[in-house]
């Protein structure tokens, strides 16, 4: 096996365990599903853990942002994301993605300790994350998203084309309802 095997090999390696879909890990890696599968039984034999599975198509930022705690967890970690990246709308970058999701679920867990209330917010996942990224960097008008500063608090945050529900200012939103940022 050469350098560069291994190193997509690792890498494969690492999505798999982060939770990555299986076609992202495929694409990112030039790696096919049988050589997937069996990367998969490998970390399952030898580390005695069982990554998780995401089969399907890659999931619609729509739906993802469809309730406002949803459009404001995505606000916030493509927040994260678009600090870490800032070719973030041109090109989709794994580790900056793997970094802010990291982050991410470091803050969420702060201010879940701080703020009880917070937990009834399902965080976001990998995959959710990885979608968001790439329809940050898409310029289809169907599968688009933007970064969008609101007027009102000056803050980022995350827009999606065919969605109305996210016109607004999520943190904004939070606010008006009493909800600490």
């Amino acid at each position: 096996m050469n350098a560069r095997n291994a190193q997509l090999r690792l890498s494969a390696r690492r999505m798999l365990l982060l939770g990555f879909p299986n076609q992202v890990v495929e694409d990112c890696t030039n790696m096919g599903s049988s050589q997937r599968r069996l990367l998969r039984h490998e970390i399952k034999t030898q580390r005695g853990v069982q990554p998780p599975d995401i089969r399907g198509p890659v999931k619609k930022v729509k739906s993802l942002t469809a309730r406002g705690g949803d459009h404001l967890h995505a606000s916030l970690v493509m927040n994260i994301y678009c600090a870490m990246h800032p070719k973030a709308a041109s090109r989709v970058d794994i580790d900056a993605v793997v970094a802010a999701y990291k982050t991410y679920t470091k803050e969420i867990g702060a201010l879940e300790q701080r703020i009880p209330r917070a937990k009834q917010i399902e965080p976001m996942d990998m995959a959710s994350v990885h979608a968001l990224a790439v329809a940050l960097r898409s310029h289809e008008e169907s599968h688009s998203a933007e970064m969008r500063k609101c007027k009102s608090c000056f803050t980022h945050y995350y827009l999606v084309y065919e969605q109305e529900a996210s016109l607004r200012c999520p943190f904004c939103e939070w606010r008006v309802r009493g909800v600490q940022p």
